[in-house]
């Protein structure tokens, strides 16, 4: 497990730090490299950003090789995000949202939360594919994410353990007429 994640494609240049929690860039693309990372603290994404895992460090292009069950989520060279179990703080991996968020690749791990869900509340064209979110949880609504008078989309990602009082892995409302969430595999 490391505490920093050297980011291989990062607009910005510069090292993301996960044992301190704060801002990650605001625009672009971060590729994150084959790991188990420990996540003691929480990240917000403040713009629209990509952000893709499964690289083994050396890639140019998106193209990731594939695990032995072929499955589009799994990947030779995981990268998980794992929410320190017992940590004080250490569970909101993204906890706010504004324009959207595109994740590919990212297994989530044991991430926590109170009130709104464990994982994130999605924005309105936040799009999630070829992901994992295992063990996720929250004390009130959806164990990984809330979407909540939002368009969205899910596609190709595995949900296995998470909980919630409301939504075991997903909250989906709405007071309007208009939003949808697409969820397909």
């Amino acid at each position: 497990t490391e505490d920093a994640i050297k980011a291989l494609k990062v607009t910005t240049d510069k090292v993301i730090d996960l044992s301190k929690g704060g801002t990650l860039p605001t625009t672009g693309e971060i590729w994150f490299a084959a790991g188990t990372y420990d996540f003691t603290a929480q990240y917000a994404i403040q713009a629209k950003v990509v952000i893709r895992g499964g690289f083994a460090g050396t890639e140019t292009t998106t193209t990731r090789a594939l695990g032995e069950s072929k499955k589009p989520y799994d990947f030779a060279n995981a990268t998980i995000f794992n929410a320190k179990p017992g940590e004080a703080a250490a569970v909101k991996i993204f906890p706010e949202l504004v324009g959207g968020l595109y994740m590919d690749g990212i297994c989530i791990k044991n991430s926590a939360g109170t009130d709104v869900a464990g994982v994130c509340r999605l924005a309105s064209g936040s799009t999630v594919v070829n992901c994992i979110f295992e063990d996720c949880s929250s004390t009130k609504n959806g164990g990984v994410f809330v979407l909540y008078n939002a368009n969205a989309k899910i596609s190709n990602c595995l949900f296995k353990g998470n909980k919630a009082p409301q939504g075991g892995a997903m909250r989906i409302g709405s007071t309007k007429k208009g939003y949808s969430v697409t969820i397909e595999n």
